[in-house]
This record gives C-alpha cells, structure tokens and sequence, in this order.
C-alpha cells in the first residue's frame, strides 16, 4: 500500500488578477510576449494555489480585525491563529468559512487523489456555524 501526503484544501474565490496591485500593469503586461505572459500567469497561478494562512487573508483583502469580528473573536487570537502550524480542522474550517471560502481536506497519492469525507459537518456543526453567522457551501447534488 502507498502512503501519501494529506493536504487541507482550501476553496476560496481569487482576487481579480489585476486586483490590488500598486502599480498599473495593465501596459506592462500588454508589452510581454505570448510566451512570457503564459509563464507570468502559471507562475502567479502556482503562488495563488499555496499559502499560509495570513497570506491567504491578506490576498482576500481582509485585516485581522475584520475575520476577528466574523469569528466573534479578539484580534489577537486571529494573529496567534495563523501562526499556528497545528489545529484542530473545526478551528481551520471556521477560519476558512470566515473568509468565504469552504476547507476540503485530500490524500494525495501517486496514483490519485482522495477527498476525506471524514470530516465534514455534522448536523449539529452546521447548526452552529449558522448560529455564528456563517454559511454551508456544501454542494447540491442532483
């Protein structure tokens, strides 16, 4: 049997990618060429797809004290939170939902990957996240 990595997943809906930049670069993109403008966007797409969580709230535009209030938390725990390397996935899932997004959490392997369903909401969960004021982005099947 293969062992493989088991990764957190978080979906969260990007930023614009032109969104937030300092400097419009807008004509600097229009001046690249095909070639370069494809490995600019794979590379942006890749720094996208991983990062801490303090990062992944920066990139949401949202400040400590924003999430503090959605998570009916002191801004400071929302600082300690995201320099935790450990947590219990309630924790990490509320922090995500917070931010709009939803946590899946997938094992990785060399021939394939596997959703964890282990970990999902129970009734009661979902009943107190809606309490808290957040929303289920559980899928709808047909």
């Amino acid at each position: 049997m293969a062992f493989g990595v088991v990764r957190p997943v978080a979906t969260v809906m990007a930023a614009p990618p032109d969104a937030g930049y300092s400097i419009n670069v807008l004509p600097l993109k229009a001046k690249m060429s095909p070639a370069a403008r494809a490995k600019s966007e794979a590379l942006a797409k890749a720094d996208l797809a991983q990062m801490a969580l303090d990062e992944l709230r920066e990139a949401r535009k949202l400040t400590q004290a924003q999430l503090a209030n959605t998570l009916k938390v002191d801004q400071g725990s929302v600082s300690k939170l995201e320099r935790r390397t450990d947590m219990y996935v309630s924790t990490l899932r509320n922090f995500i939902r917070a931010m709009g997004g939803e946590l899946h959490i997938r094992a990785d392997f060399p021939d394939g990957s596997v959703e964890i369903t282990q970990f999902e909401e129970t009734p009661a969960q979902e009943q107190e996240g809606k309490k808290q004021g957040f929303v289920s982005h559980k899928r709808m099947t047909a």
